[in-house]
């Protein structure tokens, strides 16, 4: 399990390097087709910094979302292959802990 989990964080900050690279290169190059004039309070430097740290961020979370949501199915799977039905008390418990912290955050 922790060599597929360093594998996976291997390639997910790989892909986010790789994003970063190619967002920094069309900011680049925008703005040395943009004039002086139209860029206004707006520098390429802040584009670079905060803007393409942010993307790379939520890649790099999306990536996180879609590989849990495999391991708990492979999880559960295992879990289920042990104790049968008992597999699905934790289930249960993760649904109604969301459904309980939805609404809350939809009251609040």
């Amino acid at each position: 399990m922790q060599c597929s989990t360093a594998l996976s964080s291997y390639q997910a900050t790989r892909f986010v390097t790789r994003v970063k690279g190619g967002l920094i290169g069309l900011v680049y190059q925008k703005t040395m087709k943009t004039r002086t004039v139209d860029l206004q309070e707006t520098t390429a430097v802040a584009l670079m910094g905060t803007d393409v740290e942010r993307i790379a961020y939520n890649f790099l979370q999306f990536h996180e979302i879609w590989a849990s949501i495999i391991e708990i199915g492979v999880a559960i799977w295992l879990l289920e292959q042990q104790v049968f039905l008992a597999c699905l008390a934790p289930v249960v418990v993760i649904l109604s802990m969301q459904i309980i912290l939805a609404s809350s955050l939809n009251s609040g």
